[in-house]
């Protein structure tokens, strides 16, 4: 007995020495330069759109982001996820910390993003569009849909592995080569370099510019802010046949320089004046995190028949969940001392 209790006390001391300091927690972000009346109007703003069904977004946004982005990166960690058929014709084949979608058209696969390096392109995207069906060979698109190494990441390696053409916009493309020309990579610690452009043969994507693959057409735009030159899209999906419009912002995440929320939150009134005027229903985003994917993916995989498509969330609500964004960002602006209305 004595041997038992001796035991029991071991583990938990031992248990006890692993556990960090307190003094070397991380402690919440204060925000000394703040309008705290003014604050907690936006807040309250955002709380009122977020409603309940959006409290989650709104918590990430407004609190747990700014407040605490150490608890931000846990949830983002690496980690493994199911490829899954989401549409009729799309499919996620990301992991955790980011997504990676494939749309299947008539002539072609388009990819949006490609998670952070070869490896995870080589062992995660692969695999998964193996998995669903589709065919690597196939990759006609690389969207680059910000110039961050978590999302360019494995975009070299699968344009020069299937001779995919890689998509960006001007602003991006001559961000990616600023950091090849001063060796240093934007994005997580070990970010490659991102991809060298290969004139004549990557594509430089416009404001406003369609891509027709098929029956299936792409609308582009440049939404400033998270990037300079960040993309985001509006395309068709079907359910089982059914219709319904996907809006792919291409960069939720607040900018570091406060100033840059400016261009950020026009970016997304913007974008969510687009989402609703082409009926857009379903909201797609490049970090699981942001769009719910981890939680909705489960769902599917679970889904009964006649069960609605948990990625189907409807225009009222994708107008809240901009409203919810944009609102936290202009909070932002506040905690940083600066008019959240006007630069």
């Amino acid at each position: 007995m004595a041997l038992l209790s001796a035991l029991a006390m071991g583990g938990a001391l031992h248990a006890q020495s692993r556990t960090p300091p307190v003094a070397t927690y991380p402690k919440m972000a204060e925000f000394p330069k703040e309008n705290k009346a003014l604050a907690a109007e936006y807040l309250a703003r955002a709380r009122a759109a977020a409603g309940d069904d959006l409290f989650g977004d709104f918590v990430h946004r407004c609190i747990a982001d700014p407040r605490f982005r150490q608890r931000v990166n846990a949830l983002q960690m690496n980690a493994l996820l199911p490829p899954a058929k989401v549409f009729d014709q799309l499919y996620f084949v990301g992991q955790n910390a980011e997504s990676a979608w494939a749309l299947d058209t008539a002539e072609g696969i388009v990819l949006f993003d490609a998670l952070e390096n070869e490896e995870q392109a080589r062992e995660i995207i692969l695999p998964g569009l193996k998995a669903v069906g589709l065919d690597p060979a196939r990759l006609r698109y690389i969207l680059i849909t910000h110039a961050h190494g978590d999302h360019y990441g494995g975009a070299e390696f699968l344009r020069n592995a299937y001779g995919a053409q890689l998509i960006s916009s001007g602003p991006d493309w001559v961000a990616m080569d600023a950091m090849r020309a001063r060796g240093k990579a934007e994005g997580p610690e070990g970010a490659p370099m991102p991809p060298a452009r290969i004139e004549g043969k990557d594509r430089t994507i416009a404001d406003g510019e369609a891509l027709k693959l098929g029956a299936t057409t792409l609308h582009f735009y440049v939404t400033p802010g998270h990037t300079e030159g960040t993309v985001s899209t509006i395309f068709d999906v079907t359910d089982h046949g059914k219709r319904h419009v996907a809006a792919f912002f291409g960069g939720f995440g607040a900018p570091r320089d406060p100033l840059q929320r400016y261009p950020h939150i026009a970016s997304m009134r913007r974008f969510a004046d687009l989402a609703a005027r082409a009926g857009a229903d379903v909201m797609l985003a490049n970090h699981p995190v942001q769009d719910g994917a981890f939680e909705k993916l489960e769902l599917l995989r679970y889904r009964r028949a006649g069960d609605a498509n948990p990625f189907v969330m409807g225009p009222d609500k994708l107008a809240r969940y901009y409203k919810v964004q944009e609102t936290c960002s202009q909070l932002g602006l506040v905690r940083a001392g600066l008019d959240p209305e006007k630069p």
